[in-house]
């Protein structure tokens, strides 16, 4: 990477907690992060380098109370807001992006009995986008767009064994006009004293993207609907979990032309699937000050969304991920450390060479780190020393690849492949906490 200016990072946060009477909470958080940076990007679209300049502001925020209303109602309420901003500069072209989301969301719980649980609601959530494009000539995008929820759900133990839950979600988008009813439903058995089997069914809706939204209102929200089984055993610090789950998604967004501003060229006729499972074995007891876990999951994924013109596994999906984490304490330097091992096969990509669509593989992710941690004190103060390396081996590892928009003069489209200007990355932080 060639830089043309260093990275500048500023963030702060504030977090503020007060208990209210003898049930209630109080609690805020505010955060502002600002990061600047210039570098020189290998355009291979337009088959040259541009100096490029990327500023962002983001300020966020949050508010919430919770606590008992009465002898059986709790409240559960808040507020939230974010503004995001980014200024992006790329030789002579410039882009400027606002975002402006708040959300408020008030809960209310109904203990009816030791049986049944009552939960009802309501959720206002308003967006704003507005973008500014210089290139070749002026452009401004801008929507806003409120969604407004309400949901009831009932917990219902129907004997000691079986579990209940049952619910609805009903949503108004003002953007396009529709109105959408979101059946949720879950049960759960009790197989032993210390393992369950559950399953669960749900429908959900999403908004498309904001690079969609900008150019037109007539888009619908894209939906899924989610098939869950789940089987669990925990005993004595085990922990046993497999998961197995399947996913149709429907009215997704595809176009006939990349970066179009034709509002007549993005529909909602995409669709896809996936299905998989997880197993998770987590043990804490089996040896002195040890917690060790592994994880591990295969998925199936096919859409066809976006340009694609055939339903493909997306570059995003890898089929098989595994991950190997061992914690250990060691009591006489009151110190941890840990080694977590990380494996992902590789991911498709499309290389415009071949006549196949997204037919080529990236070669296997693999990601050793290490982490130590030091509990001690400093002036009667609690103070901390985290020490963390990841990716000790250095293993190149590839996201994907760009490819040209346009051939060389050989007729072949130039590719280059995406990977971490960083091989490895080591953190030494010293904490005083008061």
């Amino acid at each position: 990477v060639e830089w043309l200016k260093p990275t500048d990072i500023i963030s702060g946060n504030l977090i503020f907690r007060e208990k209210t009477g003898e049930s209630g909470m109080l609690k805020s958080f505010c955060s502002y992060y600002r990061s600047s940076i210039g570098m020189k990007y290998d355009n291979l679209e337009l088959a040259r380098t541009d100096d490029i300049y990327l500023v962002n502001d983001n300020l966020y925020f949050n508010t919430g109370w919770s606590g008992m209303v009465g002898e059986k109602w709790m409240l559960n309420t808040g507020i939230a807001g974010n503004y995001d901003k980014d200024n992006t500069k790329m030789s002579d072209d410039r882009i400027d992006t606002e975002k402006l989301t708040g959300s408020f969301k008030t809960t209310l719980t109904d203990f009816v009995s030791d049986k049944i649980l009552i939960r009802f609601g309501t959720e206002l959530n308003h967006h704003t986008y507005d973008q500014d494009i210089v290139m070749d000539a002026g452009y401004n995008f801008k929507y806003s767009n409120d969604l407004l929820s309400g949901f009831a759900e009932s917990e219902i133990s129907l004997s000691k064994k079986i579990a209940l839950r049952i619910g609805g979600r009903s949503e108004y988008n003002s953007y396009s006009g529709h109105l959408n009813f979101v059946p949720r439903l879950s049960t759960a058995y009790k197989t032993g004293k210390h393992s369950q089997v559950s399953a669960a069914m749900g429908k959900f809706f999403q908004n498309p993207g904001d690079d969609y939204l900008k150019i037109t209102g007539e888009l619908s929200q894209e939906s899924s609907v989610h098939y869950i089984l789940n089987y669990q055993y925990s005993h004595n610090f085990r922990t046993f979990r497999i998961e197995a789950y399947y996913k149709d998604y429907s009215d997704l967004v595809r176009y006939s032309e990349k970066y179009s501003i034709n509002p007549e060229a993005y529909t909602n006729s995409g669709y896809g699937m996936a299905s998989g499972f997880d197993i998770f074995w987590r043990d804490q007891s089996t040896f002195n000050n040890t917690d060790y876990w592994i994880s591990y999951s295969y998925l199936d994924s096919e859409r066809k969304y976006l340009d694609f013109p055939e339903s493909v596994t997306p570059g995003f999906a890898s089929a098989h991920n595994l991950s190997v984490v061992y914690k250990r304490y060691i009591p006489k330097i009151n110190s941890f450390f840990g080694i977590t091992y990380t494996y992902a096969s590789g991911r498709p990509y499309h290389d415009p060479n071949t006549g196949s669509f997204m037919s080529g593989r990236t070669r296997p992710y693999h990601d050793i780190s290490f982490n130590f941690t030091y509990v001690t004190s400093v002036f009667k103060q609690m103070a901390v020393i985290h020490l963390m390396a990841n990716n000790i081996p250095g293993f190149e590892n590839i996201y994907g690849y760009n490819f040209s928009s346009v051939p060389d003069g050989e007729g072949r489209y130039v590719g280059r492949p995406i990977i971490s200007p960083i091989r490895r990355q080591i953190v030494l932080a010293f904490i005083v906490m008061k």
